[in-house]
């Protein structure tokens, strides 16, 4: 009886054993096919954008100053007011007043005198000259003063149209037509005839503005005029604006950027409803290109770790096919002007690591010019970081 027993017990012992290993292997099976994802190249339409910050500016303004220094005696005009060519803003009280003036004609008239009186005993003496009465050495000084009278003269009105048109370009006037968008002076400010010294502001039509992007020079050769954005003002940030690249410059602003360069670009806002200033703050997306029913897989497959991939290839008994270095340097020194990337496909119980070229990206997708067919098992991600966590704490001894 007792040997029963024990036979019974030892039938139910590897009864449960067999079940044990069965589930083990089941679930072994299922953890193993989840420790890394594979998607398939797709067909889809990629738009390549670049983001951009920004400025609005005028499209078009004069920065008006003061050709005289002396100090503001009245302005005539506020901020956004409408004006026309031609039109006061402001005068300026010269530092000597007209003083200069008055004794400049003073000068003049002492001048013209002397002139006149010169020239008659010239003309006189000419005649006397020719005639042989006078001698030559004689003559010569009295042409010698003629010239003097002349030369003084001339200086002295030089002098007085100096201060005339100093005393003229005392009364600031408008340029144009347009609307006043600052005024930087007020009365009894002392002002200088420098162009740093900025009186006025006057935009000529501010239905328009521009918004001056700062492109990268790691991407300044990508952007072209034509190009379409769409821009998002901070001091708005429910409304877009569509608009097109106007224009990019040749040279970079000054300043660098962690040792880099900017560039501008611009393009014009439509602002009938007078809602955007100068100043504000914008950001641009800007569609550099696009290309329907293309190729593309994941970024994600770029993000591989092959160190990583390596002990999922052993846990899985997998063969690991990494590229040679020389393979690559070749590979990408023929093939310089290109995108050329590295990606991890799964075939037949096997990984193999595959070149390929790519072309427009939208960030997430990636178009696929050279390297890939649709069938492809491309690997995009490694198990989810909840189960794999305890597979990389063993393989890596706590270092993940």
């Amino acid at each position: 009886m007792k040997k029963i027993k024990i036979i019974i017990y030892t039938i139910i012992v590897i009864i449960i054993g067999f079940g044990c290993t069965k589930i083990y292997k089941k679930f072994s099976t299922k953890q193993s096919h989840n420790l890394y994802k594979t998607e398939t190249p797709q067909k889809k339409t990629i738009t390549q954008s670049i983001n951009a910050a920004g400025i609005l500016e005028l499209k078009e303004f004069y920065k008006i100053g003061s050709q005289v220094a002396g100090i503001v005696k009245d302005v005539l005009i506020k901020e956004n007011a409408t004006v026309k060519k031609g039109q006061l803003l402001a005068e300026i009280e010269l530092i000597k007043g007209n003083t200069d003036i008055r004794a400049t004609k003073y000068n003049v008239e002492k001048a013209q005198q002397e002139y006149d009186y010169q020239k008659d005993y010239y003309d006189r003496q000419k005649q006397l000259y020719k005639s042989g009465q006078l001698a030559k050495n004689a003559f010569q000084r009295v042409e010698t003063d003629y010239l003097k009278a002349f030369d003084d003269l001339n200086y002295q009105k030089a002098t007085l149209e100096k201060f005339e048109l100093e005393l003229k370009n005392s009364k600031i006037i408008a340029p144009a037509d347009g609307i006043i968008t600052n005024v930087g002076i007020s009365k009894g400010m002392a002002v200088l005839n420098d162009f740093q010294n900025i009186l006025f502001e006057l935009a000529q039509d501010i239905s328009e503005m521009k918004a001056i992007f700062d492109i990268d020079e790691s991407e300044v050769g990508q952007i072209k005029p034509g190009q379409s954005t769409i821009i998002r003002i901070n001091s708005y940030p429910e409304l877009l604006i569509k608009s097109s690249i106007n224009d990019v410059s040749f040279i970079p602003k000054s300043g660098v950027n962690n040792g880099g360069a900017f560039y501008k670009a611009t393009a014009i806002l439509n602002n009938e409803t007078r809602i955007l200033r100068p100043g504000m703050r914008l950001n641009g997306l800007i569609k550099i290109a696009k290309s329907k029913n293309v190729l593309c897989i994941n970024g994600l497959a770029f993000q591989i770790n092959s160190e990583i991939l390596g002990k999922i290839s052993q846990e899985l008994k997998y063969a690991l096919n990494p590229l040679e270095e020389k393979t690559k340097k070749d590979f990408k020194k023929a093939n310089l002007d290109k995108g050329v990337r590295t990606v991890w496909i799964a075939e037949n119980n096997k990984f193999i690591q595959k070149l390929i070229i790519v072309g427009l990206n939208d960030e997430t997708n990636w178009q696929i010019i050279y390297g890939l067919k649709e069938n492809e098992q491309v690997l995009v991600d490694i198990q989810e970081p909840n189960i794999m966590d305890n597979e990389y704490g063993k393989w890596f001894q706590g270092a993940l």
